[in-house]
This record gives C-alpha cells, sequence and structure tokens, in this order.
C-alpha cells in the first residue's frame, strides 16, 4: 500500500512539473584525433552534470567530427555559468613567483578536488591534492618559507601569497574575485581537470542580404 502511494505522489509531483523548451549548445573541440574530442566532451558533461536545475534535467550529447552538440532538457545551468564552464580550459599551475618559468609546484593534474568554503566569513577554495603532490608541497613549502607562490588558472593569476606556514595535501586559495556562482563554476573546473583541448562556442555566420543596386 505505501508503495503504490509513494507512485502516486511521484507521478502527481511529475505532473505539476513544467519544463521550459530545450536549450542547445554546439560546440568546436580545438582537435581533429577523435580520442582528445572525446575526452573533451566528457569533461564538459562533468562540469555541465554539477548545475543541473533539476533532478528532471540531464543533457543529451552527440559528436559529430570536431563538433559537440549539447542538448539540455528540462532546463539548463544559467548561461553565464555554462559559458564560464566551456570557455575554461582549467590548466592550473602554482610555483614560485620568483620563478616564472620553473618546475612547477603543482598543476591541474594533481588535483583531486576543490569546494567553496569560508574562512573568516570570506568565501575561498578548499583543495586537495593527490598525495604524492601533497608529500611534494611539503616539501617545498618547508624550504621556502617567506617565499612568495603565485597559482595561475589558464595564465592569469588565482592566488599569490606569502608562505607563513608549511602545509601539503590540503590548503585554501582565497583573494579570488569571482561574482557568486562562478567560484562554484571554479570549484568543479578544478575538480574535473582540464579540458583536453580548447572549445569554442559554435554559431552560424549572419546572412547579410546582398546590396541592391
Amino acid at each position: 500500500m505505501l508503495r503504490i502511494a509513494s507512485i502516486v505522489v511521484l507521478v502527481a509531483a511529475l505532473q505539476a512539473c513544467t519544463f521550459g523548451p530545450d536549450t542547445e549548445l554546439a560546440l568546436v573541440v580545438d582537435s581533429n584525433d577523435p580520442a582528445v574530442v572525446e575526452q573533451t566532451a566528457s569533461v564538459l558533461a562533468t562540469r555541465f552534470n554539477e548545475f543541473r536545475p533539476s533532478l528532471f534535467s540531464y543533457a543529451e550529447l552527440a559528436i559529430e567530427g570536431s563538433m559537440l552538440h549539447f542538448t539540455f532538457k528540462n532546463g539548463a545551468p544559467e548561461p553565464k555559468v555554462l559559458e564560464y564552464l566551456y570557455s575554461t580550459p582549467g590548466r592550473v599551475r602554482a610555483a614560485l613567483a620568483s620563478e616564472r618559468f620553473g618546475k612547477p609546484w603543482f598543476t591541474d593534474g594533481d588535483i583531486r578536488d576543490a569546494h567553496v568554503t569560508y574562512q573568516n566569513s570570506t568565501r575561498a577554495l578548499a583543495i586537495r591534492l593527490t598525495p604524492e603532490a601533497g608529500q611534494r608541497l611539503l616539501q617545498l613549502t618547508t624550504d621556502n618559507v617567506g617565499e612568495v607562490v603565485r597559482t595561475t588558472l589558464d595564465g592569469e593569476t588565482l592566488m599569490e601569497a606569502r608562505i607563513q606556514g608549511v602545509f601539503g595535501e590540503r590548503f585554501l586559495i582565497q583573494g579570488q574575485e569571482l561574482e557568486p556562482g562562478l567560484d562554484l563554476a571554479l570549484a568543479v573546473v578544478l575538480t574535473t581537470g582540464a579540458l583536453p583541448a580548447d572549445v569554442r562556442a559554435f554559431t552560424l555566420p549572419r546572412y547579410e542580404p546582398p546590396a541592391s543596386r
């Protein structure tokens, strides 16, 4: 009896839901390698899945050569979040500010996960590295207390701070200026890892009528 009642409630809930039209997104991958295209599509699908508007929202994917066609059913991520997720390659690099072209302390491949948290009432990103990278960072911070370390995302500074203590596998990134919502998107980007290839939105050329003589 309880099971039947639950089914009736679920059907009623589904009938009460009103979903908008599908949202289409076409992306061009900067690679002709089918394996790279498929890997890029997989990372993007994982990113988009974290911002489903409801339990009934999902995305269908079709791959045609270097083209990715996402169709968002029953709602899509907010436009600004969606754009951030596909336009951010996600390449992370951390090293001493004085050694810009030196060996990195860690990269996006060393990040296990990231999430938004609060530190002294200020939003921050909590980062967790792999155990191997954590051990490496522990030694590097021990040897470089007082030095300035810079973390970049796609070549832009994400954080620059003086090392005041030793840390390793877990640490916080503070100071990044992102509007609400995009800090959550950044955490997802760091967790999923960098895109194997850059992508751009595909739009059809605008039709220009022939000039009249």
